[in-house]
């Protein structure tokens, strides 16, 4: 006879840890016809990881700024946060640029979001494609830039294959 309920609060975190088991025994049954005795006194849960949402990283926007560098926006669009293991410093998931067709460097995330702003679902972060190498600042005129975020895939996400970004952009001339 089932006659009540244990509630048990779970509190989401952005962690990739895996599945994690628990369980409640009781004792004492109150109103047991064998002298509080339960038939079957163990009950057993087990919390899903992931199951709050997977986040979906963006590269929401693309744009040159002053002094024709690249400034790219990358969101969180997901329901999850960004797992810690993606800001792994050598192994974390990537950030790529292309300008032209051509390779235009690379990072990791932990570069373009050092506070781990990204871990909280719905959170953007903006950052400026590395402001003190003129070798990868642009020339003045029409480009064609294409930022991609995770293209190693490190993070599973709740909507794979919308990482990249393209977007026509100019530099004035100086």
């Amino acid at each position: 006879i089932d006659i009540g309920t244990v509630p048990v609060t779970v509190l989401g975190d952005a962690l990739v840890e895996g599945s994690e088991h628990f369980s409640l025994q009781l004792s004492n049954g109150v109103g047991c016809s064998n002298d509080g005795a339960l038939a079957d006194p163990v009950g057993a849960a087990t919390i899903v990881d992931g199951a709050f949402g997977l986040p979906d990283l963006q590269v929401s926007a693309v744009r040159v700024v002053e002094a024709c560098e690249i400034e790219l926006t990358l969101t969180n669009a997901g329901t999850g946060g960004v797992p810690e293991a993606a800001y792994h410093p050598t192994a974390g998931a990537s950030l790529q640029m292309r300008a032209d067709g051509q390779a235009w460097g690379g990072l990791r995330l932990l570069g373009a979001d050092p506070s781990r702003l990204l871990q909280t679902p719905g959170a953007s972060v903006t950052h400026r494609w590395f402001p003190d190498a003129p070798n990868l600042q642009l020339a003045p005129g029409l480009h064609q830039l294409e930022a991609t975020v995770d293209g190693n895939q490190v993070v599973t996400e709740s909507v794979e294959g919308n990482n990249t970004r393209r977007q026509r952009a100019s530099c004035p001339l100086r």
